[in-house]
């Protein structure tokens, strides 16, 4: 399916609290790519990330996913997380996709490890920390082998090298083929990996962008971003963490 986008999003409409938040929003978004979404706190990033997820419903417009499961990491991740323990979790991330017993386990165990997580596996899930319930979060999107991954502000209130960490398990995602939409405040953290750049702006898609790997922000995409209270300064090279 690696040809077939894993979302497509059609002239989307959506209200709530009576009111049209989101109007005629419509973008692609491609298998093994980092999409990032932002725009000012009330735009309608959240309420469009829980459109594509299921959450919410639309007036008007399609979602189509094209047989792709969806994965999301809210903000505050440990929500998302329904197993007692850590390992419980990944294993019931497996089960969604089919996969049981010591296969399962077996695979939970490689990716902790892969990851630098595997002292975390007897955890409750109720005593990580923020960092430690992304990157959990993020393990389990990877082993349900889900297409599409949203995660929700997956930067918010962490140090340097969480930032990093978190940041090496977003590219893991794109590299095994996911596409993943990262929504943020915090642009400038993950733009130099960006391949898909969405801006929103009173429930409008103001800006539908894609990078070549080498290419920078143009001076008209920095005026869009600046009107939406996004200010992006040096080169999309020069924002790297890692």
């Amino acid at each position: 399916m690696s040809g077939i986008p894993a979302a497509e999003l059609r002239s989307l409409c959506v209200h709530a609290g009576g009111h049209e938040i989101l109007s005629g929003v419509s973008a692609v978004f491609h298998p093994a790519e980092i999409a990032v979404l932002c725009g000012r706190v009330g735009s309608g990033k959240t309420l469009l990330a829980h459109t594509m997820a299921g959450i919410r419903r639309p007036q008007l417009g399609t979602v189509r996913l094209n047989g792709h499961r969806v994965a999301m990491i809210f903000q505050d991740a440990g929500h998302g997380l329904i197993g007692e323990t850590v390992m419980d979790d990944l294993l019931f991330a497996a089960a969604s996709a089919g996969i049981y017993g010591n296969e399962a386990k077996t695979r939970a165990i490689s990716l902790l490890t892969e990851t630098g997580l595997e002292e975390l596996s007897e955890r409750y899930t109720v005593t990580l920390s923020g960092g430690e319930s992304r990157l959990v979060a993020i393990a389990g999107a990877i082993l349900s082998g889900a297409g599409l991954i949203i995660a929700d502000e997956p930067f918010v209130n962490l140090d340097w090298p969480s930032v990093q960490t978190v940041l090496r398990s977003i590219l893991r995602l794109r590299d095994i083929g996911a596409s993943v939409m990262v929504i943020t405040h915090e642009v400038e953290k993950v733009l130099a990996h960006t391949d898909h750049l969405l801006v929103i702006d009173s429930g409008k898609l103001v800006l539908n962008r894609r990078f070549t790997r080498e290419e920078d922000i143009s001076d008209p995409d920095r005026s869009i971003l600046k009107n939406a209270g996004i200010r992006i300064i040096g080169s999309r090279k020069e924002q790297s963490w890692l």
